[in-house]
């Protein structure tokens, strides 16, 4: 017998297109839904819970750079729902002083942390808030037996005592 030619063959052709494309819509539906859901988490250019931040200028002695980086590296909630993120900026105690009498307002640090609270009363007329203290440091009263026999101290003196003697 004689071969017959397969009336079918022009259907198989036309069903691998119909394959390839839609496999080709359905990829291009999933890229599109990846795209518009990576772009709505998004925001503003971070998570969704940082798109409600603000952004606060904070300039510190550069010994305590790294300690206040770690301490701020966090949004910090605010009052009303709100949160703080931190631009932390490593500045000489000096160089903030002379910049808060040579600035405008927008360009001055929003949060000031000097290594000294005594640099507070050299900002002159721009009269920084102070709001507390970030740490403290021991204090050590040393002086000759000699001194504490004049002084009368015969057992270590109390803060109050001490600057009178």
């Amino acid at each position: 017998m004689g071969r017959h030619a397969d009336t079918r063959a022009g259907s198989r052709s036309a069903r691998p297109a119909l394959v390839v494309a839609g496999v080709a819509a359905l990829v291009l539906v999933v890229v599109a839904g990846l795209l518009v859901w990576w772009l709505a988490g998004r925001g503003d250019g971070g998570d969704t819970a940082a798109a409600d931040c603000t952004s606060v200028r904070v300039t510190v002695a550069p010994e305590l750079g790294s300690l206040v980086e770690d301490l701020l590296a966090d949004p910090q909630p605010m009052d009303g729902g709100g949160c703080a993120v931190a631009e932390v900026t490593g500045q000489e105690p000096l160089q903030t002083v002379a910049a808060l009498g040579a600035l405008d307002t927008e360009a001055l640090p929003q949060v000031w942390v000097p290594d000294s609270s005594l640099w507070v009363a050299r900002a002159g007329s721009a009269e920084p808030a102070p709001a507390g203290s970030v740490a403290t440091s021991p204090l050590v009263l040393a002086t000759s037996q000699a001194a504490t026999d004049v002084l009368g101290w015969s057992q270590s003196p109390t803060w109050p005592r001490a600057p009178r003697g």
